[in-house]
């Protein structure tokens, strides 16, 4: 009887348990790493059991206890079966388990990178971050598409965004034999924060697409040891010799900032000796140029350090390819990815320009073209104080616009999204960003942000970047609606003069419309000057707020000033107007020869009328326009001389004569006195010509150049035409001249040095070659490691320039000037440590002479003042030897080139130019005009 009974409570308990058992299990929804299930509910359930297992559908394991019929399994790895059951529990008891499902989860579409490290090794990388992090690569290996690598890796990056969270970023470096792609060394997987994934993608494929050189770049998904490690920012490192050969880039010096500091540090001009340059690498050196030589960019840091703006932007034209600078600068205005500071900056060296590019490394470290108060970028301030840059930057930026479309890169962000939103979403990692919560939500918000922020850069006005002209008219209505609130109303006024246009007047008018006729409601107009220079990037982008400080008129401000908070710039106050203002009578902008912007904003009184709109009417199609052309005399020498040497025996092009007269505004140019031999293309400037035996002597060229404004002026010197009849034995000529940097010299002279070879070069005497009052001696030489004791580059007999050669085969001795009134003087000692005198390499010397102060430089830096000096030389009739000592057997060895001898102490500035510019000099016109002789 009792085991009926009992038989009969087990019988009942286990029908009530498949009774209670859940039906229809299905697979509702599948993702990369989820999969989402669904049941019919249980009467009484209080919970469920959910289980589940692996491919093999054998053991199931209870992987969660929900409340309700619904359940999202988010710890999968894609492309993965699995099969699950479910059971219910009421009152304590639960129910048999469901029939199994199974689910799949979906294929991502983005690569996968697979990272296998053992756990000791990753637990030492997690033990001390940053620092154990970073410091130590650790043996790993990675899988990519089935081909297996030996890695070392690392954790990479600095700040918050790196370190805090589990998800860290990484760099990976490969086997010399085994490289990524066979091109790869080094890359990186950093964890993307924020929309930085977003934008850096679509700045990577911009700037491929308009021809710049960018490093491979892809979103891409990790593994950890077999589990998902998120989604990471896959970017190859750009600056091995792999790289620049995979892309026929010329191995050349690459720059680098050390340390993010944020501050003008890094372009400051230190001193001579490359180790004082703290703030800069080399990443990759020039074959044959030690890794400590840093010439080329003090060169340009010396340059960026001068105080005269307009003198510096001259300079950086032959120092920077401008082109591409500003090329990568207009993408990242259309990609949406530059900053107000830097960060990675490194500039490249081209040695087929001679010239400094922007190195496209980090789309987002280049930093907007801001005054330094919120950009240390110098380089990029510097180069936008021109409105010829600043001209071409705008005209630029139309193009790319009209080539790439609003829709294109709209289309863009499109595509990329559609790729990486799964990814993203689905990403169990997602780390707080800048304070943000790291959402789905969130990170949907900041794309939506990200495509309305380049509908604002389509939104400029197309006529201001076509024309570029000042030529702008605008009415603005503004009432109690949109200023309520301590809001102030703000106009810009994006105004830019042209190329060899002055100045300009426009007129602003203020009209009141409904009650009255009088603006008496406005206490005061004030006009800004933003001092940006890039006002057409900010366009729409007004920051206003509620009232704050005062600060006078006409002073220097950052973002807060009269009462009126402004976009942070900054900014002068350039004019001001008290009212009660009368209506329609004119408010005058004076727009000096600059490229900026300027706000109007308005403060009102007590009084003003909530009745009543106001239009401010901006017109400036009639103003006043003022021409600065190229008229003035000549400030600078005019009696520098060129020589040219023929011989009857030799093919013409090999006497083929060259100069380009250079002239900022100048149109046309025509030879008004000249050789027959020679002849001037009217419009680049270029002389060409072919002397033959009959041309010999000195003849004068003199240029006429006028502008499209009416304006001219003159510029002559002379050409001094010898025959190699005064050049004494077989003088050696270095048609190409190329030197060690890669800078063509074209005619330069090789003197072999010794007794059985001896050469020089002999000019007759001329007026011109005598030393009187102020002067300057320029000379590019490049000594050969011997030679005799004395190597004479020049003697005039009353002054002579001598060159000691000097057994150490690094450095070459010294350099001494001789005077038939000082005897010998040291101008150069060759011991310097700062790399000065180089054998086997090009240097620039220049003598100076001023109020009785002699001055020396070698290759542009200051090496002998001497003070209180009589240089009254004997004037001679003695003809002037290049490359021997008059009557002695003192031989130069090596090159010589560019012999000058100028009426006038050249400044630093103009040393520092000449040296940079080799083959060129540099003089002044009036009213800011520059023309260069080559």
């Amino acid at each position: 009887m009792n085991k009926m009974i009992l038989f009969l409570i087990l019988f009942f308990s286990y029908t009530l348990a498949s009774a209670n058992t859940p039906t229809n299990l299905t697979v509702t929804d599948s993702t990369i790493l989820s999969l989402t299930l669904n049941w019919n509910s249980v009467s009484g359930a209080n919970s469920y059991k959910l289980y589940r297992s692996d491919a093999t559908g054998l053991v199931f394991t209870e992987i969660a206890n929900p409340t309700q019929n619904v359940y999202k399994d988010s710890t999968l790895q894609q492309e993965t079966k699995y099969f699950y059951k479910v059971s219910s529990v009421v009152n304590g008891v639960e129910s048999v388990q469901s029939d199994s499902v199974e689910g799949t989860t979906r294929f991502s579409n983005l690569k996968l990178f697979s990272i296998w490290i053992d756990s000791l090794d990753l637990d030492s990388l997690n033990s001390n971050l940053p620092e154990s992090g970073k410091c130590c690569y650790k043996p790993a290996t990675l899988n990519v598409d089935g081909v297996v690598y030996n890695i070392e890796a690392k954790f990479k990056g600095a700040t918050k965004d790196h370190w805090l969270y589990d998800m860290k970023s990484w760099r990976l470096k490969f086997d010399d034999q085994n490289l990524l792609d066979s091109v790869y060394k080094r890359i990186n997987l950093d964890n993307p924060s924020s929309i930085p994934m977003f934008t850096e993608n679509l700045a990577y494929e911009f700037f491929r697409e308009i021809g710049l050189v960018m490093p491979k770049s892809e979103m891409v998904r990790v593994k950890l040891n077999g589990k998902d490690h998120g989604i990471h920012h896959f970017y190859s490192n750009d600056r091995e010799e792999e790289f620049f050969e995979a892309n026929n880039i010329p191995i050349s010096e690459l720059y680098s900032e050390v340390a993010n500091t944020g501050s003008f540090q890094i372009w400051s001009y230190l001193g001579e000796n490359s180790a004082s340059y703290t703030q800069w690498e080399k990443e990759v050196t020039k074959p044959n140029i030690p890794a400590n030589d840093f010439t080329n960019l003090i060169n340009l840091l010396r340059v960026l350090n001068l105080s005269s703006n307009e003198f510096v932007v001259d300079s950086l034209r032959y120092l920077v390819d401008i082109e591409q600078y500003i090329d990568f600068y207009c993408s990242t205005i259309l990609a949406r990815v530059f900053h107000n500071e830097h960060h990675n900056l490194r500039l490249y060296f081209n040695p087929e320009l001679n010239k400094f590019q922007q190195w496209p490394n980090d789309p987002a470290a280049w930093g907007s073209l801001i005054p330094p108060d919120y950009s240390p970028n110098i380089l990029a301030y510097k180069l936008m104080q021109s409105p010829e840059i600043g001209f071409y930057k705008n005209k630029r930026l139309y193009e790319l616009m009209n080539n790439f479309p609003e829709n294109y890169l709209l289309s863009k962000v499109d595509s990329i999204w559609l790729k990486i939103k799964e990814d993203a979403y689905t990403d169990s990692l997602k780390d707080k960003t800048n304070g943000d919560v790291y959402t789905n939500s969130y990170l949907e918000s900041k794309v939506q942000n990200f495509y309305s922020s380049i509908g604002n850069i389509y939104s400029i006005p197309e006529t201001y970047l076509n024309e570029c002209e000042i030529n702008y008219s605008q009415e603005y209505i503004f009432n109690t609606q949109n200023i309520s609130n301590g809001y102030i109303p703000v106009l810009n006024l994006y105004l830019e003069t042209l190329p060899n246009v002055a100045s300009k007047v426009s007129e602003i008018f203020f009209q009141a419309t409904g009650t009255g006729n009088e603006v008496s409601d406005i206490d005061s107009v004030r006009l800004y000057r933003d001092n940006n220079l890039n006002g057409i990037i900010d366009f729409g982008d007004v920051n206003l707020g509620v009232p704050t400080s005062f600060i006078s008129d006409n002073g220097t401000v950052d973002f807060e000033f009269n009462d009126f908070l402004l976009p942070k710039r900054g900014t002068n106050l350039i004019q001001t107007s008290q009212l009660p203002y009368k209506p329609n009578s004119p408010f005058q902008i004076q727009i000096e020869k600059e490229l900026y912007s300027y706000i109007l904003a308005y403060k009102f009184n007590n009084n003003f009328d909530s009745t009543k709109s106001y239009l401010v009417s901006i017109d400036s199609s009639n103003a006043i326009v003022a021409h600065n052309g190229i008229t003035g005399e000549i400030i600078n020498p005019q009696n520098i001389m060129s020589v040219v040497s023929i011989n009857d025996s030799i093919a013409v092009e090999n006497i083929f004569f060259q100069d380009q007269i250079l002239a900022k505004g100048a149109s046309n140019f025509t030879l008004i006195n000249s050789p027959n031999w020679l002849s001037i293309d009217s419009e680049s400037g270029i002389l060409n010509g072919t002397p033959d035996s009959l041309d010999l002597g000195v003849d004068t060229v003199e240029i006429f150049i006028n502008d499209d404004f009416g304006n001219s002026t003159s510029y002559s010197y002379s050409i001094n035409v010898i025959s190699q009849n005064q050049i004494q034995d077989q003088l050696i000529f270095d048609d190409l001249g190329v030197d060690d940097a890669g800078i063509t010299r074209n005619g330069s002279i090789k003197f072999l040095g010794g007794n059985s070879n001896p050469e020089y070069v002999d000019i007759s005497s001329s007026s011109q070659l005598e030393l009187s009052n102020d002067f300057s001696i320029e000379i590019w030489f490049k000594p050969i490691d011997s030679g005799s004791s004395n190597s004479v580059i020049l003697d005039k007999g009353e002054y002579q320039i001598i060159y000691k050669p000097s057994l150490d085969i690094f450095q070459s001795g010294a350099l001494k000037l001789k005077t038939n009134v000082l005897g010998n003087i040291d101008i150069a000692n060759g011991t310097l440590n700062n790399g000065l005198l180089l054998k086997n390499r090009w240097n620039h010397l220049v003598i100076t002479y001023k109020d009785s102060t002699l001055n020396s430089y070698v290759n542009s830096n200051l090496q002998k003042t001497i003070s209180n000096t009589n240089f009254a030389v004997y004037s001679s009739i003695s003809s002037l030897s290049i490359g021997k000592q008059k009557n002695t057997n003192d031989y130069f060895h090596g090159s010589i080139d560019d012999i000058r001898i100028w009426d006038k102490a050249l400044s630093s500035e103009e040393i520092l130019y000449n040296y940079s510019n080799p083959g060129k000099f540099h003089s002044d016109l009036d009213l800011n005009t520059d023309i260069i002789a080559n």
